[in-house]
């Protein structure tokens, strides 16, 4: 409140512009508050005393994540082409796929979580 009181110009008269950052500004206030509360209490807790003693390394953290995003992609995309070509085989449709269609969306489905 202290900032809508030293800028009156950001707040006019009868206008809600300008709401929207101290909206932001509560939001990441409380946020951080609570993360903080959150924090102090796993500190302090005897089950973190457990896991501080076990070495932390960030290259398998890191491993983790990639996987975590990498197989089930490819399971997905994998699944989805075996059946379009069990399909394609059965069916007897001879519908030609070609190889750099095959790597684009292997390639997309891979970056999908990044954008």
């Amino acid at each position: 409140m202290n900032f809508v009181i030293q800028n009156p110009d950001l707040f006019p008269e009868g206008s809600n512009e300008g709401y929207g950052t101290i909206l932001l500004i509560y939001f990441s206030l409380f946020t951080l508050r609570s993360a903080g509360i959150t924090y102090r209490k796993i500190v302090k807790s005897k089950i973190m005393d457990m896991y501080l003693v076990q070495p932390i390394v960030p290259r398998s953290i890191m491993l983790g994540q990639f996987f975590s995003v990498f197989v089930p992609n490819f399971i997905i995309t994998s699944g989805m082409f075996l059946v379009f070509f069990a399909g394609n085989f059965i069916m007897k449709t001879n519908i030609e796929v070609e190889m750099e269609f095959l790597v684009l969306v292997f390639l997309f489905s891979f970056l999908s979580i990044v954008f």
